[in-house]
């Protein structure tokens, strides 16, 4: 009887999981679809040719290429705090913790706020270095 809840329980987790992005599927190839009816009334390539236009596929490279470098940076910088702090080899951790923690204990807005003016100040505005660091920032404390 458990075995059967918990496969009923799995198959409709996996439903609300996989229906929006059903609908998300249709909706790529709906050229028309108004609001009160079930299926789209004109199917097409339009959404799919706008979502792999010349500026969308900029913003997916540069987005992947965050990621991607990010990520990186965030491996590269945890591996030996997070050895250090495991370790034990500190006599004092709390403060590394604390420097470690603050980006995610004070709030998003004004942790982006900051970095935006010291940004600004160092002439990074809206580059892509300024935009890893500002990703690195509230990556890095989860990778620790």
């Amino acid at each position: 009887m458990a075995d059967r809840l918990s496969g009923r329980a799995a198959g409709a987790a996996a439903f609300l999981v996989a229906a929006p992005l059903l609908v998300l599927v249709v909706r790529a190839f709906a050229d028309e679809w108004r609001a009160p009816a079930l299926l789209p009334q004109q199917f097409g390539l339009r959404g799919v040719q706008i979502a792999f236009s010349g500026s969308s596929a900029e913003a997916f490279g540069n987005s992947l290429l965050v990621a991607t470098v990010t990520a990186m940076l965030a491996l590269l910088l945890a591996w030996p705090a997070a050895r250090v702090l495991g370790e034990r080899r500190l006599r004092h951790p709390a403060p590394v913790f604390l420097l470690l923690a603050a980006p995610l204990l004070v709030p998003s807005y004004a942790v982006g706020t900051g970095l935006t003016e010291w940004f600004i100040r160092l002439g990074l505005d809206g580059t892509l270095p300024a935009l890893v660091a500002g990703h690195l920032t509230f990556v890095l404390p989860y990778v620790v």
